[in-house]
């Protein structure tokens, strides 16, 4: 659920307390884009490791190759952002000055002590520290660092991805009708500002991107077609047809450095498509994997 685009009305209790610290509804628009800011972050990031857990997941089932349908219209790859992380007011006021952060609240918890924080049980009751807490965690995030890694780590335990882009051949990256989407409280300023044609038209692309270097990257195939079934088929050739060729590289270095592969082939008229290549181990993983083997009980 919490993947979806342009859908505000799923948000989860974390993004709730956010949407009580930093109201996009303020008077003065002094939370203006936070709570949109933190959301899509947080979803991005949470996205890509999630995919980052399966390739390594993967990686232990077995060796030979393995290959994932991604169904996703691409990602923005965050970077860190100070002006998210600017000083802001406990309470929305005219300019916007910040404040000095305000020290955690005392509760009486289910067992009759003193507790510091947040009472739990108080639903509209929000720790300010933990919403800044959050908010300077956001700002910092580096998707694009962690969108590399993800293509490092597919090669490595031999992980092809095959994106599909659900819409097909897409016009535009926001849909149409996006701003007639129900308005609440919580998310009444979430949405944004036209900022016109060409930056859809670049955000999109930007997007689509990620996905196209996401398969070529791990030797895999894009699926940006009107002929859903059509572009599955390929996907279904491309998984049937392949050669598995193993080989023990004469580069004994555990460098961590990467290696280019070359496949070469005699017979005329063939486009080969093979891995680019791979990483070397360091070695630290050298050693962690003798480690682990030598602690294995033989029973």
């Amino acid at each position: 659920v919490w993947g979806r685009r342009f859908n505000w009305n799923d948000l989860d209790p974390e993004e709730n307390r956010w949407g009580i610290c930093y109201p996009p509804d303020d008077p003065y628009g002094c939370y203006a884009g936070i709570l949109l800011d933190m959301v899509r972050r947080r979803r991005e990031d949470r996205t890509l490791q999630v995919l980052r857990r399966l390739v390594l997941r993967l990686g232990d089932l077995r060796e030979e190759r393995k290959a994932v349908l991604l169904v996703s219209e691409g990602w923005a790859r965050y970077r860190p952002d100070q002006r998210l992380a600017r000083p802001l007011p406990r309470v929305s006021q005219p300019g916007c000055l910040g404040e000095v952060p305000q020290g955690k609240g005392i509760y009486v918890g289910a067992d009759g002590k003193l507790k510091v924080g947040t009472d739990p049980r108080t639903y509209m009751t929000v720790d300010w520290q933990e919403c800044e807490s959050a908010r300077t965690t956001m700002a910092h995030i580096d998707n694009d660092r962690t969108y590399r890694e993800l293509m490092d780590e597919a090669n490595r335990m031999n992980t092809s991805f095959y994106p599909i882009d659900p819409r097909g051949l897409a016009v535009f990256g926001t849909p149409m009708d996006y701003k007639d989407l129900p308005q609440t409280p919580t998310n009444l300023a979430t949405l944004p500002a036209d900022k016109g044609l060409l930056a859809d038209a670049t955000d999109m692309r930007e997007r689509l991107e990620t996905l196209r270097s996401l398969a070529t990257a791990t030797d895999g195939r894009m699926t940006e077609t009107n002929d859903l079934t059509g572009g599955l088929k390929k996907i279904a050739d491309d998984l049937s047809d392949y050669y598995l060729l193993g080989y023990y590289s004469t580069n004994a270095k555990t460098d961590g450095t990467f290696r280019k592969i070359t496949v070469r082939v005699k017979r005329p008229g063939v486009a080969v498509r093979a891995r680019r290549g791979y990483l070397a181990a360091t070695e630290a993983e050298v050693a962690a994997r003798r480690a682990a083997a030598a602690a294995l009980d033989p029973e």
